[in-house]
């Protein structure tokens, strides 16, 4: 029965390790970049459309700022333009599904 114990003691730490990782891992810059980069290339092969974000900022998890979003339509029009939105989360309400939401 201690072995029981101690075998999910472990599990959960190294569980918790893994995420504490996770985000330490995410919050650099380097790894922001190239998710952004790697997202950015499979939304504008999925929409066969021109997509380009300038800098994602993620300081996990208050906070995600995007700057210089752009996205034409299919005839190469911009559809939309946003030179900054700053995304404010609480983990928890993320759980919820509640974003706020701030545009500049």
């Amino acid at each position: 029965m201690v072995r029981i114990g101690k075998g999910i003691m472990l599990l959960l730490g190294s569980l918790l390790l893994l995420i504490l990782i996770t985000i330490i891992l995410i919050r650099i810059p380097g790894i922001q970049d190239a998710i952004v980069d790697k997202v950015e290339q499979q939304l504008k092969d999925q929409f066969d459309t021109e997509l380009s974000v300038g800098h994602v900022y993620l300081n996990f998890p208050t906070t995600i700022e995007v700057a210089s979003f752009y996205l034409e339509d299919q005839q190469a029009d911009t559809l939309l333009y946003v030179n900054r939105v700053e995304i404010k989360t609480d983990l928890w309400e993320l759980l919820k599904i509640f974003l706020i939401m701030n545009f500049y």
